[in-house]
């Protein structure tokens, strides 16, 4: 454990792990899950805190404990939680194979990065662990490498293990492996070869991961991938059923293609299918969901489960009319007239997360004014056949779903350098605000950069990566600036050569911008722009926080 305390593992937030997205995941397969506003959640291998502290700041009547064997970590986060004055949540350095008695049960039991990285009598004990501590209709979420897949990104394992061999600390091992992963990358320029374009790859990716990633997943002392059949022997054991895996297109064959699923049609046994899924599709990870085997469910997804849910999107118009793109660009279409006017409303109200019957109700509202499409064709089919389209997006990770309704947050209570603005349902800034709002990033959001984080956790539980200028503005929201002073503050910054804007952003800015040149309105829009952004995403709170 002297690696973990000596390199920490960088701690952010693990959206499949959120209880949100849990208890949809249980509800669809029929069982009763907790609510995610006043569950009790236990993460074994917290590290620092950095997936439960979040949760625990969004949900203060939920009950929050997490355990990791390293013991430097774990008073590292209990830092964070006492300077966020969190009191439903404790940090608590342990053993998983050792778990102390006073626990209690728990609705939702997490396990992100350790079954595959502990030798398997600690693996087993952890399965065992969850078991015994895990509530009926409760959920356990384990990740692990799985074979045969994992065999291929060995090849890379394989190599640093190599060129670590003689090193000995953790700081010595990682400059051991950097020096190989530049070595390989340069021999394989001219290499042919699908082993050689594999390794390309994978070297690509590696060059946006952290260090501790690098040294934690491909250095580490203990590494047991498994097989699919094998974990769900092992879970089985342990009195645990298997439910499903957090991405759910993963468990439809057609996804591979047609002929994936013609070859898989003859295998009537769940297992076999999601194994040979992995064999075909080369499957080197799993986050899987258990739940106790004295537990009934359905085990078949509910359309009518799904009807019942809150929906959200985090979607973006594009250039061009009625398309929609996920924040990384992936285009969103969909077929039905009344499911687009759906993806549309969900864009604009982004991050509210409306029930989907008035979802659908605003929608055939809305295309009742068309001529293309008028309310009185919209009919009961019409209806089922947007649910259903509704449905396959979640599956594909299109959209998102609550249990319950999520509103959004309040406008900008700031006028706009081009003149007022009306407010409107996506929440843009509004002229009935008072320019001299001091806004004031939330508590959580502070507490993280404070801690030096790039990524800062979301509404909805995912880290949203900022650039160099996102990052110095959000730093400056202490509740003392107002927008011509935090103008002001960029302009000083970015003329002083102390804060390097990205291309993009340089394109809000015109002339010269010395410390005493008059702040330009393109600015004051760009601070603007920064400040809806934090809004979307939660970052910005209320004048009074608790």
């Amino acid at each position: 454990m002297d690696d973990y305390d000596a390199l920490f593992y960088d701690s952010l937030c693990i959206p499949d792990t959120d209880p949100e997205r849990l208890a949809v995941l249980g509800r669809l397969f029929g069982l009763q899950t907790a609510q995610p506003a006043a569950c009790r959640v236990l993460e074994l291998g917290a590290a620092t805190g950095g997936n439960l502290i979040p949760m625990a700041w969004r949900t203060p009547d939920a009950e929050l404990v997490g355990i990791d064997l390293a013991a430097e970590q774990i008073k590292a986060g209990q830092r964070i939680v006492d300077g966020l004055g969190l009191p439903n949540i404790t940090l608590r350095q342990g053993d998983i194979a050792h778990l102390p008695d006073d626990l209690g049960s728990f609705d939702y039991i997490i396990a992100h990065g350790v079954y595959s990285w502990v030798p398997p009598d600690t693996a087993g004990a952890l399965l065992r662990a969850g078991r015994q501590l895990l509530r009926p209709h409760g959920l356990f979420y384990v990740s692990y490498n799985t074979l045969p897949g994992w065999r291929m990104r060995g090849m890379l394992r394989d190599i640093l293990l190599d060129a670590a061999r003689e090193a000995v600390s953790p700081r010595d091992r990682l400059a051991a492996a950097a020096g190989a992963l530049q070595r390989l990358e340069y021999g394989l320029t001219d290499v042919g070869g699908l082993a050689a374009d594999y390794l390309r790859e994978e070297l690509r990716r590696l060059r946006d991961a952290p260090p501790s990633y690098l040294y934690h997943e491909l250095l580490a002392r203990e590494h047991h991938p498994v097989a699919f059949r094998e974990f769900l022997a092992g879970a089985e054991a342990a009195g645990l059923r298997y439910l499903c895996d957090c991405d759910l297109q993963t468990l439809f064959p057609s996804r591979l293609g047609d002929s994936a699923e013609q070859a898989l049609a003859d295998l009537a046994d769940g297992a076999d299918v999601e194994q040979w899924l992995d064999f075909l599709g080369t499957r080197n990870f799993r986050q899987s969901i258990l739940f106790r085997d004295d537990t009934d469910i359905e085990e078949a997804l509910s359309l009518e489960a799904f009807a019942t849910l809150a929906l959200w999107a985090d979607l973006r118009q594009s250039h061009q009319p009625m398309e929609l793109t996920l924040p990384g660009g992936e285009p969103v279409t969909a077929r039905h007239p009344l499911t687009r006017a759906a993806l549309l409303i969900l864009a604009g109200r982004y991050p509210e997360a409306v029930p989907l019957p008035t979802l659908l109700r605003d929608a055939v509202e809305q295309l009742g004014s068309s001529t293309a499409a008028p309310e009185d064709a919209i009919g009961p089919e019409q209806i089922q056949a947007s649910i259903e389209e509704l449905f396959s997006l979640f599956i594909a990770n299109a959209i998102g779903a609550r249990l319950t309704p999520r509103p959004a947050p309040p406008p900008l209570p700031i006028i706009s350098p081009t003149g007022p603005s009306k407010p409107t349902k996506g929440g843009r800034a509004s002229g009935r605000g008072n320019a001299q709002w001091r806004p004031r990033a939330t508590a959580l959001a502070r507490a993280q950069l404070t801690a030096g984080a790039r990524e800062v956790a979301t509404l909805d539980h995912r880290n949203l990566e900022l650039d160099p200028l996102a990052l110095h503005l959000l730093g400056r929201l202490d509740g003392t600036r107002t927008l011509a002073d935090l103008a002001q503050d960029l302009a000083a910054e970015l003329a002083g050569g102390r804060l390097q804007a990205p291309p993009e952003a340089l394109a809000h800015f015109s002339g010269s911008l010395g410390e005493e040149a008059e702040v330009e309105p393109q600015l004051e829009a760009a601070v603007i722009g920064l400040l809806e952004l934090f809004r979307r995403y939660g970052l910005i709170g209320p004048r009074q926080e608790r």
